[in-house]
């Protein structure tokens, strides 16, 4: 969402195109389940307010994965930019310690706390990522970030 560091991968991808630069990434085929700041937020307050979370392990997240490679097309669709890839070695993880898939099982969530994500599904992702488009894309904030290097 909004704010977050170009340590991530959306982020560093938003803030490469709007800055008209190649999107220099790692591995394209990791899958990973996206949470919008305030679905997060959100899961957050509801663990703290409900007594049977006490004790539990809790995941919060969509239920809903896509490839690094996907999101970046989705963000170079939602911008109207070309998703020019470069793949960058330095990006790369090092052998065996690539995370191939993060997917949340919200069940645990829905259950006990009767949570779920405003912003799930594939149209969840794109409503999330307009939003983050919007802000990091704001000359206000984009000349906060830097696009033309590596964040470790």
């Amino acid at each position: 969402g909004p704010r977050q560091s170009t340590r991530a991968v959306l982020p560093t991808i938003i803030t490469q195109l709007a800055n008209g630069a190649p999107v220099a990434l790692g591995s394209l085929h990791p899958t990973r389940d996206f949470s919008f700041v305030r679905d997060t937020v959100a899961g957050f307050i509801a663990v703290a307010d409900a007594p049977a979370s006490v004790g539990e392990v809790i995941n919060i997240g969509t239920g809903f994965e896509i490839s690094i490679l996907d999101a970046a097309q989705l963000v170079a669709s939602i911008m109207d930019k070309e998703l020019r890839l470069v793949d960058e070695a330095a990006r790369h993880r090092p052998p065996a310690s690539e995370v191939e898939r993060l997917c949340a099982d919200t069940t645990k969530a829905r259950r006990l706390l009767g949570w779920q994500p405003a912003y799930a599904g594939p149209d969840g992702l794109r409503r999330g990522l307009s939003e983050t488009i919007a802000w990091f894309v704001d000359p206000n904030n984009l000349r906060r970030y830097r696009a033309n290097g590596y964040t470790v």
